[in-house]
């Protein structure tokens, strides 16, 4: 999202200091009763402009490596995902780097 199209359907600044009135709740003790109240304070915000990341690779496209065969770790190169998985229920495919199910045949 760009700067003007943002600050067109907020009208909020990007990279400006803003101040705003968020609603805080208080409590007050009197005579050992709690009573609440909800207050409005003036609270300093910047909005910024974020670009997504990738976090974890979609299903299907992670390129496993082994970790350690003898307990069928496995670790995927582009998200660090990690899996165990067991040799009678997966199949591991050392060119491509899938894990797939002997039974359903979908890659992990």
């Amino acid at each position: 999202m760009n700067n003007s199209k943002f600050t067109e359907e907020t009208g909020i600044p990007l990279n400006e200091e803003v101040e705003e009135q968020i609603p805080v709740k208080k409590y007050k003790i009197e005579n050992g009763k709690v009573s609440t109240a909800i207050e409005l304070e003036t609270v300093k915000t910047t909005y910024i402009e974020v670009k997504p990341q990738k976090i974890r690779c979609k299903d299907g496209e992670h390129v496993f490596r082994v970790i350690d065969g003898s307990k069928g770790l496995f670790k995927c190169d582009g998200c660090g995902f990690h899996r165990q998985v067991y040799p009678s229920v997966y199949q591991y495919d050392q060119t491509t780097g899938a894990l797939i199910n002997k039974r359903t045949l979908k890659r992990i």
